[in-house]
């Protein structure tokens, strides 16, 4: 090949890679792009979120192209923001947030302001989001209470903050992804009176919470003192009934022993719940100090039936019998020494002294 034919050759080549170069261009997976002609955009973003469009590209060769990324990105509050609380105390509170370019086209054209630089638009955007943060943390974080701040309703202030940022961010072209808060601490000149009445208000809540326990503690000592009193009234009524159906036991088996008297212990059954006794006082109020022969059977739960008179009994038994009172009288009289009795020569007292 000749000069002039070589030399032709060069300069086609050349002038087909400048052309190339003006009208190819490259989307990477990780961006994506906005084709601009004379700094307005020509058609729709290139690869947006959703869209699989990355790869070589055409466009007129007076047409531009400004990238964005296409990637979770994160801003930091480059200080913390000093937030006055519902109790009046000041705070700082540090944040962060994660955002994706979603709509490139509405983010150009909030953001771009005649510049082509996403650069600079991307500084743009991470002021306003400074402003549109400090704002929503002012707005969810100024009504509450520290203490609900820390403690008691951390993920729902947090969900409303989120909120209020995806709100504003929206309009703009970004979906934010989550917002964080780094910190929150007190200013270090009055940090110290604040703990002092952080410890204060948790005193008295202790306070609050013994004198509740100690409120509850006499309770339940006076519910068991009267359970206490209850039950030693029912034993006692149970041990009454016991020594009287005993004592029943012991007169009929007297009665039939020491004077021959034909006598029977028969079971009784229980007066029915709720009962009225024959003779009961028309008065709820009064009190009834006699009981039949039938309650106090029923109370027990014997009877003892005499069958014989006083006539049908044995007169040696009866006779023993008095016999036996007698001594058991003597013995309790004259116990102790030095016991005077006066009585008459004649007196029943001494019936079997003077009677051999």
């Amino acid at each position: 090949m000749n000069s002039p034919l070589r030399f032709l050759a060069i300069l086609f080549g050349g002038a087909a890679l400048v052309l190339s170069s003006t009208i190819l261009f490259t989307v990477p997976e990780y961006q994506q792009a906005l084709v601009l002609q004379f700094g307005d955009p020509v058609a729709g973003a290139i690869n947006e979120p959703g869209q699989d469009e990355a790869g070589l590209k055409m466009k007129l060769p007076w047409q531009n192209v400004v990238y964005f990324d296409r990637r979770n990105l994160e801003f930091d509050l480059p200080r913390p923001v000093e937030i006055i609380v519902a109790n009046e105390e000041r705070l700082l509170v540090d944040a962060f947030v994660r955002y994706r370019i979603t709509d490139p086209l509405l983010y150009f054209q909030t953001m771009g302001a005649g510049a082509n630089n996403p650069s600079f638009m991307r500084t743009n955007f991470n002021q306003r989001l400074q402003n549109i943060l400090g704002e929503a943390m002012r707005g969810q974080l100024g009504s509450k209470t520290i203490g609900r701040i820390i403690n008691q309703e951390r993920a729902p202030i947090m969900a409303a903050i989120k909120a209020d940022v995806t709100e504003e961010a929206r309009k703009q072209g970004v979906t934010i992804i989550d917002v964080r808060i780094r910190q929150a601490d007190f200013p270090a000149e009055n940090a110290a009176n604040v703990y002092q009445r952080m410890i204060s208000d948790y005193r008295q809540q202790a306070e609050a919470i013994r004198a509740d326990g100690e409120r509850r503690s006499r309770e339940i000592q006076a519910f068991a003192e009267k359970e206490v009193v209850r039950t030693r009234a029912e034993a006692e009524e149970k041990s009454q009934i016991i020594r009287g159906r005993a004592d029943a036991v012991k007169n009929c088996i007297f009665a039939n022993a020491y004077q021959g008297i034909a006598a029977e212990i028969e079971n009784v059954p229980p007066l029915a719940e709720g009962a009225a006794a024959t003779d009961a006082p028309r008065d709820p109020g009064q009190q009834r100090a006699i009981m039949t022969d039938e309650e106090i059977a029923a109370t027990l739960g014997i009877r003892c039936q005499i069958t014989g008179t006083a006539n049908s009994g044995d007169p040696q038994r009866r006779e023993f019998f008095s016999f036996y009172r007698s001594l058991a009288a003597y013995e309790e009289s004259l116990k102790d020494e030095g016991t005077t009795i006066i009585l008459s020569p004649d007196s029943e007292f001494f019936q079997y002294f003077n009677n051999q």
